[in-house]
């Protein structure tokens, strides 16, 4: 349904991954997302078969080692090489001294790696969240100096940050304050201009005409 800027700009993440800082793997806690930086020892194909079959790496970083299994990953041995550094972000499971992350969202250290607040888009067949925040930052930059959909009296009495803002914090936010910030915006401008519209309709409709009472009727049933 994304068919121009707008509805780029409008389309807000529905979760995020914090990718400014990584953990250590002894330094993990059982039930908690991390991001984690690790060198791939070993590749081992699960049970299954074709692209059904789990997919398990050892990885290990200075501190200690950790297991990465990818529930239907039957062909995601040739996303890997041994001997190369990774950064994994996912949930971890911490038992009897083994720690293990499954299915990660995962990058090769080597070929690049985005760092910061990254968005979770809602997504459909044929679109991955690459695709969808290279939109995101390309409408961001395209609606850079676009005018304020709200009057500047509103924006000054409620203390609002200005629109532009809103958007890039709510699609990349720069930390937690700037993410309420972007939040808190937005949230007010889509309740003004829900009670905007309730008044304009009331104007131009009026506010209805008073019911016949039955109380008549209903005394005499």
């Amino acid at each position: 349904g994304i068919s121009t800027l707008e509805d780029m700009l409008r389309y807000f993440p529905r979760d995020y991954q914090d990718l400014r800082d990584s953990v250590d793997i002894s330094d993990l806690r059982d039930g908690e997302k991390a991001l984690v930086k690790a060198r791939v020892l070993l590749m081992k194909k699960g049970r299954g078969y074709g692209r059904k079959r789990s997919f398990h790496l050892l990885t290990e970083d200075s501190s200690g080692r950790m297991e990465v299994v990818f529930f239907m990953g039957g062909y995601m041995d040739s996303a890997f090489e041994i001997g190369q550094e990774y950064a994994f972000f996912g949930k971890v499971k911490v038992q009897k001294g083994r720690t293990t992350m499954f299915h990660p969202v995962y990058s090769n250290l080597q070929r690049g790696f985005e760092s910061g607040i990254m968005p979770i888009y809602g997504l459909t067949r044929g679109l991955s969240q690459k695709d969808l925040r290279s939109c995101a930052r390309q409408a961001l930059a395209a609606a850079e100096g676009m005018e304020e959909s709200l009057p500047a009296s509103v924006i000054e009495k409620a203390n609002l940050c200005g629109i532009h803002y809103a958007l890039k914090n709510i699609h990349f936010p720069e930390g937690r304050d700037e993410y309420a910030e972007a939040r808190y915006r937005l949230v007010y401008e889509e309740l003004f201009d829900l009670k905007a519209a309730l008044i304009l309709s009331r104007n131009r409709f009026g506010r209805g005409r008073s019911g016949r009472s039955l109380k008549g009727r209903a005394d005499e049933v």
